[in-house]
């Protein structure tokens, strides 16, 4: 089976492992904080927050930012998503306002404009197929709102464009991988400090005086001192993670004849004709050995039932699908799945 995921495990993972099991700390240990500043490291940022999923990561930033300004009620999300972006909103008791997406899989900047407002919490784009957003244009809408911004970049490790939050998530499908696990960066002091409150039930602080008292709402967000032992041994080689899945991109468009590009790439998209070719190939795929998956749908209309007009994210929802590319692939490997796709 070509997987959509790939998992490295070894001699420095297990070595790592091991240490966790031989210290007797499987729950929160030392690895917790050199896995944080490791990925800090390896962004460029201030603050790393290491939490127990991806979607937690989205909860966490989201509840942090909802403490600060808790007047706020709207989060503007892409209609096209994983639904973890959007259940993070719902969790935190506030409303999801959507926005179409462009052929690019990204929030589109003109369907944006007419929905930030006075009661907008959060602009919270995500960095689709490991593509950047548009990052320039949604920061400049914030800044004239005075709103926060979130970059949910679970399936583009490394992507970060300076805004109030951004979000990883280490399941294996993605760039780098420790099972389950997800980390919050940010570069202002404050929304650490409220992230880290709100990622341990909301716990006032660290001091041995004050552990069981709580003075914002939280959550059993934490990471445990295994996962992120694994995380430690393999955020070392995400660069070249990167690099190779790039590489299986540019393949791809070779023997494609197409030009697709991501910084740091999830997976392949592509849109077939029809909805029916779409099925047919993703079948054909499994049946020999091939890993694929629909493209998400329109959340609003398909999955919540609320409704609205977002016609690229019903018709991307309708007819795309999305291919392995991660760094376990060989050449033939791309060979084999690009001739079973006609």
């Amino acid at each position: 089976m070509i997987s959509l995921a790939h998992s490295t495990v070894n001699d420095k993972v297990r070595a790592n492992v091991n240490s966790a099991l031989d210290d007797n700390r499987l729950g929160q240990g030392r690895f917790i904080k050199e896995f944080e500043d490791a990925v800090a490291k390896f962004v460029g940022v201030k603050h790393a927050i290491a939490v127990s999923n991806g979607s937690m990561a989205d909860m966490v930033a989201l509840s942090a930012l909802k403490a600060q300004r808790p007047e706020k009620t709207e989060v503007i999300v892409p209609a096209l998503t994983f639904i973890a972006q959007t259940n993070s909103i719902l969790i935190n008791g506030l409303k999801p306002v959507f926005v179409d997406v462009g052929y690019d899989y990204q929030m589109s900047i003109a369907d944006l404009q007419g929905k930030v407002n006075e009661n907008t919490l959060a602009i919270f784009p995500a960095h689709l197929m490991g593509r950047k957003a548009d990052m320039v244009s949604i920061k400049e809408l914030a800044r004239k709102f005075d709103t926060f911004v979130i970059e949910d970049a679970c399936e583009g490790f490394g992507i970060f464009e300076g805004s109030d939050f951004g979000t990883f998530s280490f399941f294996p499908s993605h760039t780098i991988t420790t099972g389950e696990g997800g980390m919050v960066i940010t570069n202002n002091d404050l929304h650490a400090e409220f992230a880290r409150k709100v990622s341990n039930h909301g716990r006032k602080s660290d001091d041995i005086l004050e552990k069981f008292h709580f003075d914002c709402f939280g959550f059993n967000g934490k990471m445990s001192n295994v996962l992120a032992a694994i995380g430690c041994a393999v955020v070392e080689d995400a660069g070249d993670v990167i690099r190779v899945r790039q590489s299986n991109v540019t393949l791809y468009n070779s023997l494609l004849e197409r030009n697709w590009f991501a910084e740091s790439p999830h997976g392949y998209p592509m849109l077939c004709k029809t909805t029916e070719e779409r099925d047919a190939i993703l079948i054909r795929l499994w049946e020999n050995g091939v890993e694929a998956r629909k493209f998400f749908s329109c959340l609003p209309t398909k999955e919540y039932k609320y409704g609205g007009s977002y016609p690229n994210a019903e018709d991307i929802g309708a007819r795309g699908l999305f291919l392995p590319a991660h760094q376990g692939l060989t050449e033939e490997d791309v060979q084999k799945i690009v001739s079973l796709l006609s």
